[in-house]
């Protein structure tokens, strides 16, 4: 706490300190609004237009030292 002198002489005046304000945390709900509704899109898609077949993926190629076997997945 400082104190400073009074106008008229007579010892002095504590002062007290001022109120620091507290920054105010500001929430957006933008991105997880955003990532709601392309989620439920995506699932919406994904159950709407189902495909038929099947996928594959090559884990490893011809030239490699181990060789993996193909990996086959059911699209959706």
């Amino acid at each position: 706490m400082s104190t400073t002198a009074s106008p008229t002489g007579e010892g002095t005046v504590p002062i007290a300190p001022l109120a620091t304000a507290q920054p105010e945390k500001i929430r957006s709900w933008k991105v997880p609004i955003a990532l709601t509704i392309f989620t439920a899109l995506f699932a919406i898609l994904l159950l709407a237009a189902p495909r038929e077949g099947a996928t594959t993926f090559r884990l490893s190629t011809p030239t490699d030292a181990i060789q993996l076997p193909e990996l086959v997945v059911p699209v959706m």
